[in-house]
């Protein structure tokens, strides 16, 4: 939500103008990733993700046992 307010705001022509909004956003991208960057390091993993990490599994082979289907 919070970008989908930053993209009005920056390619609204009448709040930035028509040639400085797109550049501020792309600028501030690098930005926003040297903040999120620190906070990954201590979000965990869902349990898919950190069983198909130990498992060493790649693609669509390593997900066919651990994804719950309905209907089988």
């Amino acid at each position: 939500m919070i970008g989908a307010a930053a993209n009005l705001a920056f390619l609204n022509e009448q709040i930035l103008g028509d040639d400085f909004g797109w550049r501020l956003g792309l600028q501030l991208g690098p930005f926003l990733d040297l903040l999120i960057m620190p906070m990954q390091r201590h979000i965990p993993e869902s349990p898919l993700a950190a069983a198909l990490m130990a498992s060493g599994a790649h693609g669509r082979r390593g997900t066919d046992g651990l994804v719950l289907r309905r209907g089988d």
